[in-house]
């Protein structure tokens, strides 16, 4: 986590560094403070390029989400059409079977009579 500000400066504040760079020149100085100042703006620069990737990347990735779930309810509705025919056949059998079971029975009948 990011610490505050005014906590990293007393750390910084106290080494080395700071005293060594202290005793320089002012121009001394201003180069190291104009160096320092572009590698801050190379990496804001490159961790933004980098949050940017991983937005596009992360967009990519809720699309091919977004397709992958309309194609599971194509799919979903599309089972769920066979199974309602499946259970219109099965019904269709069942009604045929005792009309079937029925003419067995009034067959038996007749040639029981004969």
């Amino acid at each position: 986590m990011v610490e505050p500000l005014s906590q990293v400066c007393r750390v910084v504040g106290g080494t080395e560094l700071v005293v060594e760079v202290s005793r320089s020149e002012g121009v001394d100085l201003g180069i190291a403070l104009e160096q320092a100042a572009y590698q801050f703006i190379v990496l804001a620069l490159s961790a933004m390029t980098s949050y940017e990737n991983e937005c596009d990347r992360l967009e990519g990735k809720g699309a091919n989400l977004q397709d992958h779930l309309a194609d599971s309810k194509e799919k979903s509705s599309n089972l769920e059409d066979a199974l309602k025919q499946k259970h219109g056949r099965r019904a269709a059998f069942k009604v045929e079977a005792k009309n079937l079971r029925a003419k067995r029975g009034a067959l038996a009948a007749k040639v029981q009579k004969l």
